[in-house]
């Protein structure tokens, strides 16, 4: 697929957090995120996925119970 544009800048704090999370491809659940990031963050959480997804880096996607995030398909690797 070549260079990701997750990879065409650089990603620091929680960005590289979430997309190190989703680089597997499983679609993960916010709850899913959250609880895997220390301490109490899930607004932090909620506006960089919500961040990401503006860029196209992130897509969020309905699904059983609630919402699905997973790397945009260019997104990748």
């Amino acid at each position: 697929m070549g260079t990701t544009r997750a990879n065409d800048r650089e990603l620091i704090g929680m960005d590289r957090v979430v997309v190190d999370l989703l680089r597997d491809g499983a679609p993960r659940t916010l709850d899913d995120i959250t609880g895997a990031v220390p301490g109490d963050c899930c607004a932090q959480v909620f506006l960089t996925i919500d961040r990401l997804s503006r860029e196209g880096l992130v897509r969020i996607m309905p699904g059983l119970p609630g919402y699905r995030v997973t790397l945009a398909d260019d997104g990748r690797t």
